[in-house]
């Protein structure tokens, strides 16, 4: 499954982050630590310059949002903004098994890569960066 990810975002498994060696199932009976991999997040963030740009990536993200929650394995969206520095970010959450029909399907194709290619008319230098991560909530409601 790592593999697949990483050949998806067209990086190696250790660019990525992710480990190749070591993961477990939850019924492993290894005393070794691993990260397990059950969701997978296609992280996306920029720098704006202000409120109004802000509020115009919320509203493309929403469009995005749109287009990837009817997809097989989507479990969440979010987004986080720093109102002093004006970093943006934006997540879409994955089960693992399904992560790879996401980057290879059509509605990221043919939607969300046009939004994204819209956002970048907002963030400041055009600069966007992408990034697939494992993700696990451990506390909250």
């Amino acid at each position: 499954m790592l593999s697949r990810i990483a050949a998806l975002s067209g990086r190696s498994s250790s660019r990525l982050g992710l480990m190749t060696t070591g993961v477990r199932s939850l019924s492993s009976s290894s005393s070794s630590a691993a990260i397990e991999v059950n969701h997978v997040v296609r992280n996306t963030k920029c720098k704006v310059a202000g409120e109004d740009d802000a509020v115009a990536m919320d509203a493309l993200f929403r469009k995005a949002c749109d287009s990837a929650s009817g997809l097989p394995g989507f479990v969440s969206a979010q987004r986080i903004v720093c109102k002093a520095e004006w970093d943006y970010e934006c997540t879409i959450v994955f089960e693992a098994a399904h992560f790879g029909g996401y980057m290879e399907s059509d509605v990221r194709e043919k939607e969300i890569l046009p939004i994204l290619e819209e956002a970048k008319g907002l963030a400041v230098n055009g600069h966007i960066h992408s990034q697939n991560f494992v993700f696990d909530t451990f506390a909250g409601k």
